[in-house]
């Protein structure tokens, strides 16, 4: 071999080795810089296509909107060419887009940094809240679809003027906007009706549904009624859930009513009591069969004390520990959490007063042993209405007992010793309540 040959070729590998390297490494950024540069033009797009105006205001004052009907694209074209539109809220001229990518919609001929237009709807809501609106125009109720309103810088979905606001909720929202926005449409004398996306609503079982944070936010009352709507514009049906009953902090028990929006009016009364929805009892059977595998905080605390006080685990808690209950819901902590603290304070008490035991549940709360719930729009009520209704069904099966005096004596807390008892009486509680 010659002498230098193999050094040669080791200097000559090494240099092509850089020389591919440097080609990756100049490929690499060049690639990153399109990724850039896509990015950037998306965002840029995002950007100009995030809010989207379906409003507008013509010369003469009135307002004109693209969802209030179905316009072809030559009717609009025909308008766009005979027509002058401004935008509600700065007064600056826009311009109607018919392109063949995007919905059609109005865009500011001059950017001003507006704030008016709605942020990205979907198809599923803007096909919502233009039914909810042209069924509210077919019975002769007096709406407008996207009013504009300067005074508090808000545009609900639908307007009934000088009366109550509409809105069609599709995505999360949290408790500061709605908190926020409700308030606004008060100052103005206006109710605020929310009003959920169907396909939002998770159904387990005939009458067993799975509630988010967000959707309790939503829970409004009618006389002695907690229910919460929800509209599907696919299949155009109004969906109310009534007889709301939690039994954790997401799960619940209640019955459905579904309305096809053709075969009823804005002037009926939808909310219609059917008592204990049917799938209470699936609930307690289960918590009894299957222990829990993520217990709360509140849980664990109530289950040390339980077996402390009774020794007794959390599944032989009473039947009674877990009655469904109306205004449970003004509670966050499951149901058998809350009547359970109260069952251990009676126990301890055995003599008492319904003032003594609501000072002991806000205690509780305080402690952070219990939670309450956040419901902005169940007004004029709180948690101790959850307690007086539970004490009530105390005395009806006969464990409490009211003097003349006004204090409460117990006669007796049937708490569970195996299996087969607490089974007998669970099968008694249902009866009862069937």
């Amino acid at each position: 071999m010659r002498k230098g040959f193999a050094s040669e070729k080791v200097y000559e590998y090494s240099t092509s080795l850089k020389k591919r390297n440097a080609r990756c490494i100049s490929l690499f950024f060049t690639e990153i810089k399109g990724y850039q540069l896509f990015y950037r033009i998306l965002g840029r797009k995002k950007k100009e296509g995030g809010k989207f105006v379906f409003t507008a205001t013509l010369e003469n004052g009135k307002l004109f909107s693209l969802l209030e009907k179905n316009y072809s694209r030559t009717q609009l074209e025909i308008f766009r060419n005979t027509q002058r539109f401004y935008c509600p809220h700065c007064r600056q001229q826009l311009q109607l887009k018919l392109g063949s990518m995007v919905r059609y919609h109005f865009a500011h001929v001059i950017e001003a940094g507006c704030n008016y237009g709605g942020e990205g709807e979907s198809t599923y809501h803007q096909a919502g809240k233009k039914q909810l609106f042209q069924w509210l125009q077919e019975h002769g109720v007096e709406c407008v679809l996207e009013s504009y309103l300067k005074r508090i810088k808000q545009r609900p979905d639908i307007l009934l003027p000088g009366r109550s606001a509409i809105e069609y909720q599709c995505s999360s929202i949290s408790t500061n906007d709605i908190t926020k926005r409700s308030r606004m449409f008060e100052r103005l004398g206006l109710n605020v009706y929310w009003i959920l996306a169907a396909s939002s609503l998770n159904r387990t079982a005939a009458s067993s549904f799975m509630l988010s944070g967000m959707q309790w936010l939503f829970l409004n009352k009618c006389s002695s009624s907690i229910y919460l709507p929800f509209y599907c514009p696919q299949s155009q049906r109004l969906l109310i859930l009534s007889d709301i009953i939690p039994f954790s902090k997401r799960k619940a028990a209640a019955n459905l009513h579904i309305y096809p929006l053709s075969s009823i009016t804005p002037y009926r009364r939808f909310i219609q009591d059917k008592g204990i929805p049917g799938d209470w009892h699936r609930f307690i059977r289960r918590y009894r069969s299957v222990p829990l595998l993520h217990p709360s905080t509140e849980e664990k605390l109530l289950h040390k004390e339980l077996y402390q006080t009774m020794q007794l685990p959390m599944q032989y808690i009473p039947s009674l520990a877990m009655f469904p209950l109306r205004t449970g819901c003004l509670f966050e902590s499951s149901c058998y959490v809350w009547q359970t603290r109260i069952l251990l304070y009676i126990e301890r008490h055995k003599t008492f007063t319904e003032n003594d035991l609501i000072l002991f549940m806000k205690a509780c709360v305080d402690k952070k042993l219990l939670s309450v719930r956040n419901l902005p729009f169940v007004k004029d009520i709180d948690f101790s209405a959850a307690v007086l209704d539970y004490l009530h069904i105390l005395k009806e099966y006969k464990v409490l007992v009211e003097n003349k005096g006004g204090c409460y004596v117990c006669t007796g807390i049937p708490w569970g010793r195996g299996a087969e008892d607490l089974q007998k009486r669970d099968s008694a509680l249902f009866s009862n309540l069937d």
